[in-house]
């Protein structure tokens, strides 16, 4: 008889309401909450996001000189007087300069992902937002998607914009430098958006219930206190 599978307890019913009677709706965010998932999401998905770029930059530094030094060393080999610039080029960068930018950028990359995780998990914690591992990974996740697809909006949006050349006047400011200066601005912009959006997002999801509202402003009784 033990073998047999347990039915699973029935749900107890939620005192000062009637068994029939329907949950009540959720209450809406509090400003604290909501301001609390603001600031941690924007601040969060932008060290995340600063981060993942810094390891994916010095993944890709290593690959390229990694595939450069094989190439060099199989032309010397070779011999052929077409890869002479190449084999140059090899030799004028020294392997611990690619060694040492790689590991800067992976060490400051990993750095900047955990101190955005735990930021923003503090930032959560202090606004009281419920249930902040859940609004953290939640919404880092599909800040991570969101952001990645409005950053290729805002890559094709400027890319079309025609390089506009101001140097007429005596003005000299190059319109491809302004470009890639408001690309980079608005860029940011978007990003501390999306990230603070999809925090807030994930706060209202998870936001508690009346019940659990109810069940927190209870007081809690005093302990009795011990026997003589």
């Amino acid at each position: 008889m033990s073998d047999l599978p347990q039915a699973s307890p029935a749900p107890q019913p939620v005192p000062g309401r009637p068994e029939w009677a329907p949950a009540p709706p959720r209450p809406p965010l509090d400003p604290r909450s909501r301001t609390g998932a603001l600031v941690g999401g924007g601040l969060g998905l932008t060290l995340v996001t600063w981060g993942l770029g810094a390891v994916a930059f010095g993944a890709v530094v290593g690959f390229v000189a990694l595939a450069f030094g094989l190439i060099a060393h199989h032309a010397r080999e070779w011999g052929r007087a077409g890869m002479r610039d190449l084999e140059r080029f090899a030799d004028a960068v020294p392997w611990w300069v690619v060694l040492a930018v790689v590991v800067i950028a992976v060490v400051f990359g990993i750095a900047a992902i955990i101190g955005g995780v735990i930021a923003e998990h503090a930032v959560l914690t202090r606004f009281g937002v419920h249930r902040p591992n859940a609004v953290l990974w939640s919404g880092l996740g599909i800040g991570l998607l969101a952001n990645g697809f409005a950053g290729g909006v805002v890559s094709l949006v400027f890319s079309a914009v025609p390089q506009i050349d101001f140097s007429d006047g005596g003005m000299m400011m190059p319109g491809r430098f302004g470009l890639t200066a408001s690309s980079g601005f608005v860029a940011f912009a978007v990003m501390v958006a999306v990230g603070a959006l999809s925090a807030w997002w994930m706060a209202h999801a998870f936001r508690p219930t009346a019940d659990e509202l109810a069940a927190a402003a209870q007081p809690v009784p005093a302990a009795a206190p011990p026997a003589a």
